[in-house]
C-alpha cells in the first residue's frame, strides 16, 4: 500500500507554489491530514502528481479559488453552536462577565455570519453603537462577501423569527440582506493569524476564534493562541470552537470559565 505522504521534494515545490498562488503557508497545517486532503483534491484536476496539480490550479483560477476556500475552512452560519451563543448572550447582558465589553474581535470570521451574530446580540442588549466590532479573515473573497451582507436561508436557520424580521430584508432571489443598521458596526479586514504582523486588534474585551485552527500543527496552534492572549486585555474573554481546547491554558495566563470559554488572568 503506497504511503499517503508525498515525496518531500515534490511537496516542497508544491508548498512554494501555493504560497505564491494563495499566500498560504501549508507547512503550518497538520501534514498527514493535509496530504490526505490534497490527494482527494487532485482527482478534480485529473492530476497524478503535485506538480501537475499546481499547474492545473495555476491555469484554472475559479477552481483554484474553490479549493482555496476548502483550505481556509469557510464554513459558518449564524449562531453556530447555539448553546455557546446562548451563554455568550447572557455574558454580554446586564450583570454578565462581558457586560462592559467595548472591543470585540471575530478572528477567522469567514463570510460574516459570526460577527453579524455578535452585532445582533450587542444591539439587542442596547449596546451595539458603543462597541468596536472587528472581523478578520485571510481570504479577501469571503471578506468582500461579508461586507455585502447577503446570506441564504441555510445561513440563518438558527436565527429567531423576531430577529429575522428585525435584522434581515428578503430579496427576490431568495437570499437575505443584513440590516443596514448592523452592517456599519462591523469593521472587516484581511489578517493572517499565522503571520499577523502586529495588525491584530489589541486590548480586546472579547475574542472569538472558533473552528479556525483545528487543522494547524500543534506548534502553529500554540502560536495563534499566544497571539490571541496577547490581544486580550486583563479580564478579557476568549471563546474557542466546540471541538477545540487550549492545552496548558494556565501557562498562557488563561482561566477556564467552563467549556470553550477562557478569561485572561489580571
Amino acid at each position: 500500500m503506497p504511503s499517503e505522504l508525498f515525496d518531500d521534494a515534490e511537496f516542497e515545490r508544491f508548498t512554494r507554489g501555493i504560497r505564491k498562488l494563495w499566500n498560504i503557508d501549508l507547512s503550518s497545517y497538520g501534514q498527514r491530514q493535509l496530504h490526505r486532503r490534497l490527494r482527494g483534491m487532485m482527482s478534480r484536476g485529473h492530476a497524478e502528481t503535485l506538480d501537475e496539480f499546481l499547474v492545473y490550479l495555476s491555469n484554472n483560477p475559479a477552481e483554484s479559488e474553490l479549493l482555496k476556500d476548502r483550505f481556509t475552512i469557510n464554513v459558518s452560519e449564524f449562531f453556530r453552536d447555539a448553546h455557546l451563543f446562548a451563554k455568550l448572550e447572557k455574558m454580554l447582558g446586564p450583570g454578565g462577565e462581558c457586560a462592559g465589553a467595548r472591543k470585540v474581535w471575530s478572528a477567522g470570521c469567514s463570510y460574516g455570519a459570526e460577527p453579524y451574530t455578535l452585532a445582533m446580540i450587542l444591539s439587542d442588549t442596547g449596546r451595539g453603537s458603543d462597541c468596536q466590532l472587528y472581523a478578520t479573515d485571510i481570504d479577501q473573497g469571503v471578506l468582500e462577501r461579508a461586507r455585502a451582507g447577503i446570506f441564504t436561508e441555510r445561513d440563518i436557520r438558527n436565527v429567531s423569527e423576531q430577529r429575522r424580521q428585525r435584522y434581515f430584508k428578503a430579496n427576490d432571489d431568495g437570499t437575505l440582506t443584513i440590516s443596514s443598521q448592523l452592517r456599519p458596526r462591523v469593521l472587516f479586514a484581511k489578517l493572517d493569524l499565522l503571520a499577523p504582523g502586529g495588525k491584530q486588534p489589541m486590548n480586546c474585551d472579547l475574542i472569538l476564534c472558533r473552528n479556525v485552527i483545528i487543522y494547524f500543527t500543534d506548534e502553529a496552534k500554540a502560536g495563534v493562541q499566544q497571539m490571541l492572549v496577547r490581544s486580550l486585555r486583563p479580564g478579557g474573554v476568549l471563546l474557542i470552537g466546540a471541538t477545540e481546547r487550549v492545552p496548558d491554558a494556565s501557562d498562557l495566563g488563561l482561566q477556564s470559565m467552563g467549556p470553550f470559554f477562557y478569561k485572561k488572568v489580571a
